[in-house]
């Protein structure tokens, strides 16, 4: 049976100071979120139809949710500074001026 493999991290964007732009950072986080929710489904469906001791199955159950919480971890974490920035830039948005 093939095994999850954790998705390699990404490098966070820098702080973004326009909401345009925290938009698109929320879409490409909910994007990478979303491949990590579908790989998670499709290796519980093969441990669905997989054959095996109903212990290992078990055992595998639990450590593909671990990997599962593991590799979305770093994609909330991000989703939730993203939301806190929209919202300051919503409550105090930055004025730009031409010198």
């Amino acid at each position: 049976m093939p095994r999850h493999r954790a998705r390699p991290r990404r490098s966070p964007p820098a702080v973004l100071l326009d909401p345009e732009g925290v938009a698109r950072a929320i879409e490409a986080e909910l994007a990478a979120l979303a491949e990590v929710e579908a790989d998670y489904t499709k290796e519980q469906r093969r441990l669905e139809r997989w054959a095996g001791p109903k212990n290992v199955k078990q055992h595998r159950a639990k450590q593909i949710e671990a990997l599962h919480r593991h590799d979305r971890e770093p994609y909330v974490q991000r989703l939730a500074k993203l939301h806190q920035q929209m919202m300051t830039l919503i409550a105090f948005p930055v004025v730009r001026t031409l010198h």
